[in-house]
């Protein structure tokens, strides 16, 4: 078994056993899902799809997120973007504002230069805001990461790839932070910022994620987001250091005043439990 499909089955194992066991007890839920597709024909023909899910769980002062989040790109049966990753976080509040937390994460994005990104990471966040038009929660804190690179050949006449060459593994210890805003302009209208970094010896991974969301009921909303994605290291055969998306989705959440903007891991995908 590879370590790839180990990583990723003791993610999954870790969020089954937390959401099960805390399904058993008096709590507060807060979901949200995205889903967005778009479709042309004519002098080109592109395919576009993504999806995000994300899932926040209240238990006395604990505090469960998991989510999950793909993305899939095709331009003239040429492949484009294929991408998914998974995480994972608890937050333990010990004051008003302060908090405990330990996540898990895995990336597996098939055109950064990595076969897969997987870290652990733990630390501490402090809520800055939380009012009824803002919310600012950070967090910072250390853990450790596995990575394996992958040299992309493509075609020099239609840019597809061709073949994948995978590098070695390694791991390293990295430093992790995260910072998340959200404003409410109305009562229907919100903008949701959220940037996150990871960085060792190997890698840097920067994302940040902007968007504004609109109300068309009680839980459906159109968002249109903006995604930026830096790797500092990919191999040499990698075109781009960063990836850019736009996108607009139609969103599905169900609401919960009494979770933070954060918990991290939902913000991280343009997620908000409030």
């Amino acid at each position: 078994m590879t370590k790839t499909r180990l990583t990723t089955m003791v993610l999954c194992a870790v969020c089954a056993t937390a959401i099960s066991s805390a399904a058993r007890a008096e709590s507060e839920w807060a979901a949200r899902s995205e889903l967005g597709y778009a479709l042309a024909r004519g002098n080109s023909d592109t395919d576009n799809g993504n999806f995000k899910l994300d899932v926040a769980h209240l238990w006395d002062n604990w505090i469960f997120s998991s989510g999950l989040s793909g993305l899939y790109g095709k331009t003239n049966g040429i492949g484009s973007a294929q991408r998914w990753d998974g995480h994972f976080q608890v937050d333990y509040r010990f004051t008003a504002k302060m908090f405990w937390f330990g996540k898990l994460e895995y990336e597996n994005d098939r055109y950064s230069g990595f076969a897969y990104q997987a870290s652990a990471a733990s630390g501490l966040g402090r809520i800055f805001l939380q009012t009824d038009s803002d919310k600012l929660t950070a967090q910072i804190g250390a853990g450790v990461r596995r990575l394996r690179t992958e040299q992309l050949i493509r075609d020099p006449d239609t840019k597809a790839v061709i073949q994948r060459i995978p590098g070695d593994s390694s791991e390293d210890a990295v430093a992790s932070g995260a910072l998340s805003y959200e404003h409410d302009f109305n009562s229907s209208t919100k903008l949701l910022e959220a940037v996150s970094v990871e960085s060792g010896r190997s890698n840097t991974l920067l994302k940040n994620n902007l968007g504004v969301q609109v109300k068309m009921g009680s839980k459906l909303s159109l968002a249109v987001a903006y995604t930026y994605i830096r790797n500092s290291s990919p191999p040499p055969t990698i075109l781009s250091k960063t990836d850019q998306l736009t996108t607009v989705n139609l969103v599905y959440e169900i609401k919960n005043d009494k979770i933070p903007a954060m918990p991290v891991a939902l913000l991280q995908h343009l997620s908000s439990a409030n």
